[in-house]
């Protein structure tokens, strides 16, 4: 018979890991933010409205992506100590 074994200490520090991505998108999306602001003051008419359409578009791509970081981050430390918490009932037969 096969065993599972959790290494928590593994499976938080990949979790910390992909915090600290999710703040490295966060400050990314502040400087792609900065420089459409810098642009908007560039253009004028169509080309403006275009931007402005563009940028919308990369906010919410961008927006969308850090939700599902977010939400897969929250499901690993959820799952992770769901199997602590097992692990700590099973333990407690013995």
């Amino acid at each position: 018979m096969e065993t599972i074994r959790y290494d928590y200490g593994s499976n938080y520090a990949s979790l910390d890991d992909i915090q600290g991505r999710t703040n490295d998108a966060n400050a990314l999306r502040d400087e792609v933010n900065k420089v459409f602001a810098a642009l908007s003051g560039v253009y004028e008419g169509d080309a403006a409205a275009t931007l402005q359409q563009k940028h919308i578009q990369i906010s919410q791509m961008m927006d969308n992506i850090l939700t599902e970081i977010t939400q897969t981050r929250s499901g690993g430390n959820q799952s992770q100590e769901d199997a602590a918490a097992l692990d700590k009932h099973l333990a407690g037969g013995f």
